[in-house]
Order: C-alpha cells, then structure tokens, then sequence
C-alpha cells in the first residue's frame, strides 16, 4: 500500500489528490453544520465567483477593518484621555464618537451593524448615557464560528496560493512564498507540550509580521484600499492530526 500512488499517472494522481482535497474541506464543514451535499450543488452552479470567497471576504474585510479602528482608537489623541487611555465614547455626534470612527472606516450608514460586531468581538462594551468603552483593542473570534469558518476559507486560500506559486512559479524566485513545515508522530498527549513550547515563537513571529504590515497598511476607506493594495500576511499555526 506505501507504494500504490506508484502506478497512477500524474493526471489519475492529481484527480485523486482534488477529491482528497475537496473531501478533507467537507469533512471540515461537518461541525459547522453546512450541508456537503448542498456546497457542492453551489459550487458547480457558480464554481467561478465561489472560487474568489466574496462573502468570506466581506466578513474578514469587517473584522479587520474593526481592528484598525479600535487601533486609531488607542492611538488618535482625539480619542485618549489625560492618562492616555481609550476614552468612552458617546456611540452618536462629531469626533471623537464611535460614529465617527465608524464613518471613517465603515462608510455611512453602518453604526448598528458596527456596534453589534464589535460587542460580540469583545472590542467594546456598552456603558450608561449611549456610550461605549474600549474591553479590547484586538477582534477577538473565539467562540465566533462564522467569523472563524470565513477566516478558515481565505486562510485555505492563501495557502493553495502560496503552494500554487512554489509548485508552477520556479523561474520567478522573488514571487514564491516561505513555507517551511515541522512535523513527525509524537505520542498525543504531548500535543500541549509541543504547543506550550511554540507559542512564544509564533507569537513574536506574527508580531514581527504585524509590524511591518502596519507600517505599510493602505489606510484608507475600504472601497479605495481594495484598489490600492491587496490582502498579505503570515498564518502560523500548530496542529495535531
């Protein structure tokens, strides 16, 4: 059996590994409750506009867009009391408001749709008098399995992309993408061990990442940085199969 993807040809070989592919994504959308048989009926209906994640995409695009505006939050004076915290905010009127943070990085129209995101993400939390006061300064997913699938699907994307370069793009070597992998049988129970050992690691490696990003991050409405620039990043993750 070690040996018997030995006599398949390379076209055999890479229709079985599709429908390996496309099996290990429905086996993933089990939990989720997303109906398998129903996916794929969509997926041939309208295989090229699934292929781009549109909705994946609109649902990142918010949470990420929320973490810019918790961040100018932190760090737009306007918004900083005499100790230099995150002010509360009154959720209507002029600057500083979380209206007018929601403008700016929302468009108009979006307060309630931004509020009640933000909430359920731990960003703000409501206070007396029509206010809201910054918990977090960061998007917080745990326990949010429709953000998390929709982070799952671009995440899976981005990875396809990134292999996809480095298995077809060897004659452009300044566009192939990092990708190194770790991995060997190691008794179960050790899983959180080998996680305890490289969360500092991946830590300061996203943060390294983070740095660069922001400094290089398309600032503007959303609408215009899809113009200007397009999503990149580093996913690291550890895993136990």
């Amino acid at each position: 059996m070690a040996n018997a993807h030995a006599s398949l040809s390379d076209v055999a070989a890479r229709q079985r590994l599709g429908s390996e592919l496309i099996g290990v994504c429905l086996a993933a959308l089990q939990p989720y409750g997303v109906d398998g048989a129903a996916v794929l009926k969509s997926v041939a209906a309208t295989r090229a506009a699934a292929a781009q994640a549109p909705f994946a995409r609109g649902l990142f695009r918010d949470t990420f867009w929320l973490g810019e505006l918790a961040t100018e939050w932190t760090e737009n004076r306007s918004y900083l009391d005499q100790q230099g915290k995150p002010k509360v905010l009154p959720i209507q009127g002029e600057e500083p408001s979380f209206e007018a943070l929601v403008q700016k990085y929302f468009g108009p129209g979006r307060v309630p749709q931004i509020l009640e995101l933000a909430s359920r993400t731990l960003v703000i939390e409501r206070v007396e008098g029509g206010r809201v006061a910054q918990v977090n300064a960061c998007v917080m997913l745990n326990g949010q399995p429709l953000l998390l699938l929709a982070r799952a699907i671009l995440c899976v994307r981005g990875l396809l992309a990134a292999t996809q370069s480095n298995a077809l793009g060897a004659e452009k070597p300044s566009g192939m993408s990092p990708d190194r992998l770790a991995c060997s049988y190691v008794p179960k129970d050790a899983f959180g061990e080998f996680a305890a050992l490289m969360r500092e690691q991946i830590h300061g490696l996203v943060d390294q990442g983070n740095r660069w990003l922001s400094e290089h991050t398309v600032r503007d409405r959303p609408a215009e940085a899809d113009r200007k620039g397009g999503v990149m990043g580093v996913h690291a993750y550890v895993f136990s199969d």
